[in-house]
């Protein structure tokens, strides 16, 4: 059973008050040891380019008032590089910085950008300090993300808050969890935030690999009417709610193959026939390890049932290349969509959709069984 999930509480907007009308008041150092004090895991706070709310100054003072951890939110440039450096965060959080935006717009474009990016995040690891990504719940980015050495990645929420009804808000649940599933695979840890409250908190904390949540406008708006310590620890329930999934059924389909009429089609065409069914990684196994006609009916079955599952979904119908069957390291068969499918069935069904597949032989037949399925979660 995985620890609770963290709470980080982000200050910023305590300082854009005080700016507003200038002076000492209220304080973000106070702000940050009452946060400490309600159970806040951790302060977040983002010193921008323009300095429009957390100043050079509170940085310091606010490292140096707390005894839970830092997340420094900053811009990718050699000024706020060296300004991390010298505050030693726990960890630096690199998100996407325009001067005209009110608060951030999205996630911090990393694909493509790798060349510029590199040699700021080398030294802010080899400082010691934690390297953050803020991004999109996408797989191009969250690759990137891992081939340059980060240790955490925290998912932008903003889409999944402002969407318009409960269907939107359902796919982006589900693409943040596929997101999150696919970073922990990868060796990251998993963080989310921008735009949480108490209704929308539950379905991101339910994620099975999500670590910790940031969450800073909300709480100090909710904070002006009941307390902060009262707002945190109200957020805190919330994100701490047990979930509860619902599993959707969207096709399912089977099949049975005649082992011997398989190996009668090898014998009659060869590796012609054996190449039209099989994937270039599914040929691979079938020829170096010298699998035998059972394998290719295997497939043969699976590929048929997969389609049954799925072929209202996607139009044109899927040739044989359009799913790829291989095992894990424990023998589970894993099913790969072309991109192509894989694209259609999520639209189509309106969320992520995800495959499971059941094959066995018993001479002379090899059978398979495929259910299409998607999860939603919700909270209890």
């Amino acid at each position: 059973m995985r620890s609770a999930i963290r709470l980080g509480v982000n200050i910023d907007h305590v300082a854009t008050i005080r700016n507003a009308r200038g002076g000492t008041h209220p304080s973000p150092v106070s702000a940050a040891l009452l946060a400490q004090k309600a159970g806040a895991d951790g302060i977040t706070i983002h010193v921008r380019e323009d300095r429009r709310h957390i100043k050079d100054q509170d940085a310091i003072d606010i490292k140096n008032a707390i005894d839970i951890p830092l997340n420094f939110e900053m811009a990718a440039t050699e000024e706020m590089v060296d300004f991390a450096l010298s505050l030693k965060p726990n960890a630096c959080c690199i998100v996407p910085e325009k001067r005209e935006e009110v608060t951030t717009e999205g996630g911090l474009a990393v694909a493509g950008n790798e060349e510029r990016l590199t040699p700021l995040f080398d030294k802010i690891k080899k400082a010691g300090i934690r390297l953050s990504l803020f991004i999109e719940a996408n797989e191009a980015e969250i690759r990137a993300a891992a081939a340059l050495g980060a240790d955490i990645i925290e998912i932008h929420t903003g889409t999944y808050c402002h969407a318009q009804d409960d269907d939107a808000r359902q796919m982006e649940v589900n693409k943040i969890a596929k997101g999150a599933a696919l970073a922990h695979e990868l060796g990251l840890e998993v963080h989310a935030g921008h735009g949480l409250d108490y209704e929308s908190v539950g379905p991101i904390a339910a994620i099975e690999e999500m670590a910790e949540l940031n969450i800073g406008h909300f709480l100090i708006g909710t904070a002006i009417f009941t307390g902060l310590e009262e707002a945190i620890q109200e957020m805190q329930k919330h994100a701490h709610h047990e979930k509860a999934i619902d599993i959707v059924i969207v096709g399912i389909g089977n099949d049975i193959c005649n082992i011997d009429r398989i190996e009668a089609a090898i014998a009659r065409h060869g590796d012609k026939f054996v190449t039209k069914i099989l994937t270039p990684a599914e040929c691979k196994i079938y020829f170096e390890k010298q699998q035998g006609a059972a394998y290719l009916a295997k497939r043969f079955a699976a590929k048929e049932a997969i389609y049954k599952a799925i072929a209202s979904h996607i139009s044109p119908k899927p040739s044989w290349q359009d799913a790829e069957i291989l095992n894990d390291a424990g023998g589970k068969p894993i099913v790969t969509l072309s991109k192509r499918c894989q694209s259609q069935l999520n639209e189509t069904a309106g969320m992520p959709v995800a495959l499971s597949l059941s094959l066995s032989d018993d001479a002379p037949f090899a059978f398979a069984v495929c259910v299409a399925s998607t999860a939603i979660i919700s909270m209890n």
